[in-house]
């Protein structure tokens, strides 16, 4: 179960049923690769808009997977590109 802390809201429809399966899937087969899960919020509204699991490693090839997701009703604001930089650029 995602729990968020109790001063922000979710978006409507989060977490979505691809959240939880690829935490539960990650956790599940490589349980020692999962680098972070990470809520995405915006500052505007203090609103949960998407969540960001990172993966990978030694138990994956050596390589790395970002996967995010941002709830539909945020869908072309750019937050999704705005979080792959901040990540990119840190």
């Amino acid at each position: 179960m995602l729990t968020v802390d109790p001063t922000y809201r979710l978006a409507e429809g989060l977490p979505t049923e691809r959240t939880m399966h690829a935490c539960a899937t990650a956790m599940k087969e490589w349980p020692s690769a999962v680098a972070g899960l990470w809520v995405m919020v915006s500052t505007n509204d203090a609103v949960v808009i998407g969540d960001c699991l990172i993966f990978g490693g030694v138990e994956v090839d050596g390589q790395f997977a970002i996967a995010y997701e941002v709830a539909e009703s945020r869908w072309n604001q750019g937050f999704g590109k705005e979080r792959l930089f901040l990540w990119l650029s840190g």
